[in-house]
């Protein structure tokens, strides 16, 4: 027998793993979180849990305790993808991407209405595209230089 879970539930699941997934990146103890949120360290283990109703007051008090993009978070439980918010939380992609949305509906107005799905989807691509190469690059130099710094142990100097 299969279990088939409404949207509410895949809802708070994924908001609990994301909240997880973030507080954990920046090694901080749920206790940590709930102080800095305001809660009682049992609310905030009942978040991660799953076990709450999906509030997004949460959303906004998380962010400030972790120093993560909110927005960030929203798309990873809406994407259900935890690691999406990690892999965001620092550098502000989404709220960029939403700023951005902002000047662009203010310069075009209503005429923004009439871009449809695949008027987007090539600038975006090419855009990310351009960020892969940027990122992949970055981590490999990130990558050349702890191996330059690595520090060789008595054990290997040997060898």
């Amino acid at each position: 027998m299969s279990v088939v879970l409404d949207q509410s539930e895949i809802c708070r699941r994924a908001l609990a793993a994301t909240f997880r997934a973030v507080r954990t990146h920046r090694g901080l103890s749920q206790a940590e979180v709930a102080a800095a949120m305001g809660l009682s360290p049992r609310t905030y283990q009942q978040i991660e849990a799953g076990e709450t109703k999906l509030n997004l007051e949460h959303l906004a008090p998380f962010a400030r305790a972790t120093g993560c993009d909110p927005l960030a978070v929203a798309a990873a439980v809406q994407l259900d993808q935890p690691q999406f918010a990690v892999a965001f939380a620092d550098n502000k992609l989404m709220t960029i991407v939403m700023l951005a949305a902002e000047q662009f509906l203010n310069r075009v107005g209503p005429a923004a209405k009439t871009l449809r799905a695949n008027d987007l989807t090539e600038p975006f691509n090419e855009t990310f595209e351009q960020l892969a190469t940027v990122a992949l690059r970055r981590g490999a130099n990130e990558a050349e230089l702890a191996a330059r710094l690595r520090i060789e142990t008595p054990d290997e100097q040997d060898t």
